[in-house]
């Protein structure tokens, strides 16, 4: 992992940890051994969001959940746990936030959300107020194939644990692989519930102009055609869920974009190692509700 990937990556680790705590700008980016100046230019550029404007809207999604428990605490004690002095501070930001008071939310604001929503987060609603700052496609592509094996669990906000399968499986794919096979790829049929969520599920294979039959032990699944948002990941991959986070969190709605459902993927553009920083290794393609290739060329 490169020094500034892995200075946003002690500091994300430590806002998850610490969300009830007191967390000022100094000691964030003390994690990240840099100054505050610097840090939080860092932290926008790997994010695509303040530094404040992550930690608060982690605070209020804690909140939104907690509130939501079949047995909720008292309305103090879940502001101490979101890192409120006080219910009143909490009770407002909430609001600003979500559009009601805590109490709605609890008598039926937080169900209705989550009716509406197929989001594995429905809480983690993005502070708007930039301007886009990621390049981004939007590309049509006809039907496509994926040919992919789950693999478990994502832990600190990353999926794929087990490397070693992940690399032998690629190489026992590309090498049987033909002229079909347009890249490997990881794919995701939702994102994780939680920055740690052992029972998230992503998938790893190859995508195909056509339904591959390579013997290659996985499951195919056909992808209709869309129009996909794209996205350009630099540098190593164990950062690249930083990137997702700034696309699909951040990005897609500043430009009043909605993922359709179906297929998360993200396409690998180098072979296995440390990419450098500047390097382009992935891109991630989101598929997509309402197209802005319109409003892009206007």
């Amino acid at each position: 992992m490169s020094r500034r990937s892995e200075a946003v990556a002690r500091a994300v680790r430590l806002i998850e940890a610490k969300l009830d705590e007191s967390l000022p700008i100094e000691r964030v980016a003390e994690a990240g051994y840099l100054s505050p100046f610097h840090f939080q230019r860092l932290f926008l550029d790997a994010t695509g969001e303040s530094v404040a404007g992550y930690i608060r809207r982690r605070r209020l999604e804690r909140g939104a959940n907690m509130l939501l428990a079949p047995r909720p605490e008292p309305l103090i004690q879940i502001a101490l746990a979101c890192g409120f002095q006080t219910h009143s501070a909490f009770s407002r930001a909430f609001r600003q936030h979500f559009g009601q008071s805590p109490s709605d939310f609890q008598r039926g604001g937080g169900a209705a959300i989550l009716a509406e929503s197929d989001d594995p987060r429905p809480f983690l609603k993005p502070i708007r107020g930039h301007a886009p700052i990621m390049e981004m496609d939007i590309l049509p592509l006809p039907s496509v194939w994926l040919l992919l094996r789950p693999q478990p669990g994502a832990f600190d906000g990353v999926f794929f644990p087990d490397q070693a399968a992940l690399g032998a499986g690629f190489a026992d794919l590309v090498a049987r692989a033909g002229p079909d096979l347009l890249s490997p790829c990881g794919a995701f049929e939702r994102g994780p519930s939680a920055f740690n969520d052992p029972d998230a599920r992503a998938w790893f294979g190859g995508l195909f102009t056509s339904r591959p039959t390579l013997g290659w032990d996985g499951e195919c699944f056909d992808v209709p055609p869309c129009d996909w948002a794209v996205f350009m990941h630099y540098g190593p991959f164990d950062h690249l869920h930083l990137t997702w986070n700034k696309a699909c969190r951040n990005e897609l709605p500043a430009h009043d974009l909605e993922i359709a459902p179906g297929w998360l993927i993200e396409t690998y553009l180098q072979p296995a190692g440390i990419p450098s920083p500047k390097t382009p290794s992935a891109q991630i393609y989101v598929p997509l509700v309402n197209s802005a290739r319109t409003e892009q060329q206007a």
